[in-house]
């Protein structure tokens, strides 16, 4: 184990989750697609270096942001 699940998930909370939560997106991003939500994410908890971040729009779409989808 590299982290103790309890930190990840505070770190996701504080840095993310509680950030938009019930929040308008269009007052966050010029443009709220699940792609942009993201690498937003992905910015945000980049202390974890997370492989990806997942967003998903519905129970059948989902989009993913690593690192290597600026190539």
């Amino acid at each position: 184990m590299v982290m103790d699940f309890r930190d990840i998930s505070h770190v996701v909370e504080e840095r993310a989750v509680n950030r938009l939560d019930h929040q308008y997106l269009n007052d966050f991003f010029e443009n709220p697609t699940a792609e942009n939500l993201a690498k937003w994410i992905f910015d945000q908890i980049g202390e974890l270096n997370p492989e990806y971040v997942e967003v998903w729009e519905s129970e059948k779409a989902s989009v993913r942001y690593t690192p290597d989808n600026q190539k």
